[in-house]
């Protein structure tokens, strides 16, 4: 047995591995969401293979014990395997399963297969080659689910496409379940006040709560003896991580190898210790503080404990943000030439900040450069990848030029160098550096493709690759074709594989309403791809669903890239189509793709082939609109807006003018309120847009009759974001009926406390958006409540300490604070630097975006008299004017003069 391959009963023993332990299962401490294991057995039952994902801490990692743990109780042999600690190991390891697993009731449970993306590949095919064991792979959400043109694979793609997952979202009622099972675990009699339930949603929100960091709240309440639950601080939590993982290393040495292993595995990135100092790193191994790995790899249980430890030593010892803490130890870690570096700056790719800050660190960039010199392609597809998300193309593609010439100053010698290194490289790794040098630069990607890969060097690589879904396939097609390989060559390379196999893949995404619209274009769009194969293709997908998603389903965009593949691609006739079930000249067909299901807006970046699909599907509506009256247009308001924009998408604007807006023109005023009344609030915001006096499609005024005081508002905010709220309350001074929006924000004024959940779980963004627009939508003179409220306040302050990144939010929340005259805490004003501030508002000024009011509202309070003037006198340089009368923007601009001269 593979050292890395160990049983159920061995992990659940050993208190390195966490929770939940088999004391803790076998006594019934754990959390049982019996209808999410039944879920996964019946994947398991009837598939072998289960993946369940969801973000950091969800509780992946307990559910798939769970399962294992009952299947061992059924008498199957059931195995762990932790993907990040078997990456100098995985050939031994898949071999082990094809030995082990070649017989029935045999699990393999594959923990965190996010955290690299050549293991999942790896087990993915190893697990699709054993037919007899089952699979349970928990994983982080990482990957994409929508191919496109840009893909370069994601190993799950197929089995996700399968419906072979499950994705968790714990709630409030996972929380009071889980606190339960403590109390009885820790033998306490307590029931959660009013008061408890509060301060759940506070600290947690009402989705997708962080379950490992409740576990630390709750050794904390554990700790406090009869203390309530609502008590507890996240000082306490620090004060009990410091007691339990610092205070314990009386040695200074081991305490300072505890931080450097937290500071890098709080992203979820195992520590190499090659280059530290062992006997400290064994000590803390031997005191169960942290694991050792093979290949001196070092973790720590949980990502979430090691991000607790930096904070609890940077707040309660050194008096610092942890974020200075992290970076200097992140820095010194770089510096010793960890052999996964690369993983950890892609991990790190979630916190722009911090990546941002390392390649400003001219002496970490140097040094960055230099293991990628000597690395494999990999690592230089991932940094230039870092470099592009934190820094931009420019520094991407500097990066580029300057490792091209480390090959040497001629080009020739560079071609050469970097064709060694290319053929080394796997087809993934090849896709994947090609996806980010397009993204630098097209004309390096062509090069790189035709004058160092070639046609040969492509094909040969996909033949070594497995290329099992329709996806990749296609990629390595369109890289093909682009390379210059013949269409001789790419059909052979085609017709060995099982187009009805990847029809019934296409099939099951349609039967899960999933955008099939890339796998339909692309078998339609490559002449190497014959129409026998497209005719299997279709054959696999399935007759009764392809003609179910025809009617129910696709949209017109959609609709169009399955007709042309059946009558132009696969030749089948009118009546052969009848025969199967499938009548496409059918008008209705076309009259609900463009009433049910919207289409993108193509905007000039997009492919041309996507225009042609949505003219196409244009000229199909036009050529029925004889067939089109007032009846067959009875729809309800999300209809009608799925309608017009679908018009607007695909026909001229004088074809909606002419044709269709006086037909809704026509209705009855008692039907239209009816119609806009009885809507949800972002159907009602979406179709007030269309009045807007700048861009909008209606030209009429809606009748002064209609009471729009009628619509439900206060029972449609439970099931509204805030971002439907927002455009709700400020749309209707699109229709010159601003006194609405002044009913409903007071309406949300007296009722505020109703939102702290949405405010809770809502981004900076979404705030800043919906707290400048509820100030628009109140009297002038008035400020709503909740800009005041404390704990509101309170709820902003704790999200805006993880999301200090998003400055132009910030500045407008400032902004809208200010000059609505509500109170701007100290903290929040601490969070942005006047030389950011500055730099944010011009650029809004520049653009012409209206957002410049409420960014110039915080720049009041952060710039000096000098600046305001300077960007003063830019936005009189705009010429900008308002196209619809809001009392409190004009008051907000006039308050912005009055300040700035």
């Amino acid at each position: 047995m593979s050292y890395d391959i160990k049983s159920l009963n061995v992990i659940l023993q050993d208190p390195r591995k966490g929770w939940p332990t088999l004391d803790a299962i076998g006594k019934g401490w754990v959390h049982h969401d019996s209808e999410l294991i039944k879920k996964i057995e019946e994947l398991l039952d009837k598939n072998r293979i289960c993946i369940i994902r969801s973000a950091e801490g969800r509780g992946k990692t307990v559910l798939a014990r769970l399962v294992g743990f009952e299947r061992q109780e059924k008498n199957w042999d059931v195995f762990i395997i932790e993907a990040s600690e078997s990456k100098n190991n995985i050939e031994s390891i898949c071999n082990t399963i094809c030995h082990v697993g070649d017989k029935k009731r045999t699990l393999f449970i594959i923990e965190n297969a996010h955290t690299s993306d050549k293991i999942p590949s790896e087990f993915v095919e190893t697990a699709n080659k054993s037919q007899k064991a089952s699979f349970i792979f928990t994983a982080r959400k990482i990957f994409s689910e929508e191919t496109s043109d840009d893909d370069f694979g994601n190993p799950f793609e197929e089995w996700i496409g399968n419906g072979w997952c499950v994705d968790l979202s714990p709630d409030l009622k996972t929380i009071c379940n889980i606190i339960e099972n403590f109390t009885i675990e820790k033998n306490r009699k307590y029931t959660l006040s009013p008061e408890d339930e509060l301060w759940i949603k506070k600290e947690f929100g009402n989705e997708m709560p962080n379950l490992r960091r409740l576990r630390f709240y709750l050794e904390a309440w554990n700790s406090k003896g009869n203390a309530p639950l609502s008590s507890i601080k996240r000082e306490d939590i620090l004060e009990n991580v410091y007691k339990n993982y610092i205070e314990p290393l009386i040695d200074p040495n081991r305490k300072e190898m505890l931080i450097k292993v937290a500071a890098v595995f709080q992203f979820d990135v195992n520590f190499s210790g090659k280059n530290f100092d062992r006997n400290l790193l064994e000590e803390l191994c031997n005191n169960g503080v942290i694991t050792f790995l093979q290949g001196y790899f070092y973790r720590l249980q949980h990502s979430t404990d090691a991000a607790y430890i930096i904070e609890a030593e940077a707040v309660l010892r050194e008096g610092k943000d942890p974020v200075v803490l992290t970076l200097s130890n992140l820095k010194n870690y770089l510096r010793e030439w960890p052999e996964n570096y690369f993983e950890l700056l892609r991990a790190l790719s979630r916190n722009d900040n911090i990546l941002s800050t390392i390649f400003e660190d001219s002496e970490i960039y140097e040094i960055i450069f230099n293991m990628v010199r000597q690395d494999r392609i990999e690592a230089l597809s991932n940094v230039m990848g870092c470099l592009l998300w934190s820094r931009g193309k420019e520094k991407g593609l500097e990066f580029w030029e300057r490792h091209k010439k480390s090959y040497g100053s001629l080009p020739e010698e560079q071609k050469k160098k970097l064709k060694i290194k290319i053929n080394e490289a796997s087809f993934n790794e090849i896709l994947f550096l090609l996806f980010i040098i397009k993204k630098l630069d097209i004309k390096e990607r062509d090069w790189l493709l035709n004058e160092i890969l070639g046609a040969d060097g492509l094909i040969c690589k996909a033949k070594e690759s497995s290329l099992s879904t329709l996806s990749t396939i296609v990629n390595f097609l369109r890289l093909a074709r682009q390379s210059g390989i013949g269409e001789g060559i790419l059909k052979s390379f085609c017709e060995p594989s099982d187009w009805k196999i990847l029809g019934e893949a296409a099939g099951k995404k349609i039967g899960e309403s999933k955008n099939p619209f890339f796998e339909l274009h692309s078998v339609q769009r490559y002449s190497f791809i014959s129409k026998d194969m497209a005719l299997q293709f279709v054959e696999g997908i399935g007759w009764d669903r392809l003609n179910k998603a025809i009617n129910e389903q696709f949209s017109p965009d959609i609709l169009a890239a399955a007709k042309k593949l059946l009558t132009k691609k696969c030749s089948l006739t009118h009546v052969q189509l009848k025969e199967k079930g499938i009548d496409l000249e059918d008008h209705k067909i076309w009259l609900n793709s463009f009433m049910n299901r919207p289409c993108p807006i193509v905007s000039e970046k997009q492919q041309s082939i996507q225009k042609n699909y949505l003219t196409y599907a244009g000229n199909k509506f036009k050529s029925i609109e004889n067939k089109i009256d007032y009846n067959s247009l009875n729809l309800s308001l999300k209809s009608w807006n799925i309608f017009i924009h679908n018009i607007s998408a695909t026909c001229p604007a004088e074809y909606l003018k002419g044709k269709i807006i006086p037909l809704f023109a026509s209705m009855p005023a008692e039907r239209l309120e009816k119609l806009i009344c009885e809507s949800d609030l972002y159907n009602i915001g979406i179709f007030l847009n269309r009045f807007n006096p700048e861009d909008g499609i209606f030209k009429w005024s809606i009748p002064k009759e209609i009471d729009f005081k009628r619509i439900k508002f206060l029972e449609n905010i439970g099931d509204s974001t805030l971002e439907a709220i927002s455009h709700f309350l400020f749309n209707f001074y699109f229709i010159d009926r601003g006194e609405c929006s002044h009913y409903f924000a007071e309406e949300i004024g007296n009722n505020y406390s109703t939102l702290i959940p949405k405010i809770t779980n809502a981004s900076i963004a979404e705030l800043d958006f919906f707290f400048w627009n509820l100030w628009m939508a109140m009297p002038k003179g008035k400020k709503p409540l909740l800009f005041s409220n404390k704990e509101i306040m309170e709820i902003i302050l704790k999200k805006l300490a993880k999301e200090k990144k998003d400055k132009e939010s910030i500045l407008g929340l400032i902004g809208t604070l200010n000059m609505s005259m509500s109170p701007v805490n100290e903290e929040l004003t601490s969070l942005i630097d006047a030389k950011t501030a500055k730099a944010i508002c011009q650029k809004a000024v520049t653009e012409g975006s209206i957002k410049f009011i409420r960014l110039m509202g915080g720049c009041l309070l952060l710039l000096p008299k000098d600046d305001l003037i300077e960007i003063y006198k830019g936005i009189q340089e705009t010429n900008f004017q308002f196209n619809i009368q809001v009392p409190n923007q004009i008051e907000a601009l006039s308050f912005i003069k009055e300040s700035s001269l």
